[in-house]
């Protein structure tokens, strides 16, 4: 079994997360829930 190894967890700017993310969302998201914070690590991946 592979050993874990643990990440840094980064809070990111609300426009750079959009801006990842053009495109990629349905209109009607805004209707099901509210986008609080924006998270990513040091390899800039998004969670």
């Amino acid at each position: 079994m592979s050993e874990l190894i643990p990440i840094q967890i980064k809070q990111m700017n609300p426009q750079r997360f959009q801006a990842y993310l053009m495109f990629t969302r349905t209109p009607f998201i805004q209707f099901i829930g509210k986008e609080l914070e924006y998270y990513s690590n040091e390899d800039r991946r998004l969670y």
